[in-house]
């Protein structure tokens, strides 16, 4: 498991505890690529589960961090470690769709660390 993902899923509480650098720098800082690669992962349980992104709790989700949903197509801004992860993170929802879901629903639906961020459909 690549290390942005083990300390996204490990321990959410991180996510807010680093500060974040803005956006305007070539690169996200630490801080704002775990949060992207969160949100990137449930972006793409919304689109291949039965599950339903909710927008504002994830703009209000980014934004801790100084981010925009706009933020999430920025790739030439990303670190190679983030690209890396997030393409591991594509593969499997392509690959092992149903454990993805799974994991996913654990990890943003309600009573998770994000909770919130999805919903059934």
């Amino acid at each position: 498991m690549r290390r942005v993902r083990a300390m996204a899923m490990a321990g959410f509480t991180m996510v807010g505890c680093a500060l974040a650098a803005g956006p305007a720098r070539a690169e996200f800082a630490k801080g704002q690529e775990l949060v992207l690669l969160t949100a990137h992962s449930a972006v793409l349980a919304a689109q291949h589960c039965p599950y339903a992104l909710d927008e504002r709790r994830l703009a209000a989700f980014l934004s801790r961090k100084g981010l925009k949903r706009a933020d999430l197509d920025a790739a030439g801004s990303y670190s190679e470690l983030l690209r890396d992860d997030m393409a591991a993170d594509d593969a499997r929802y392509q690959n092992e769709t149903a454990a993805a879901c799974d994991q996913a629903w654990a990890s943003f639906g309600p009573g998770s660390p994000v909770a919130g961020l999805l919903r059934r459909r």
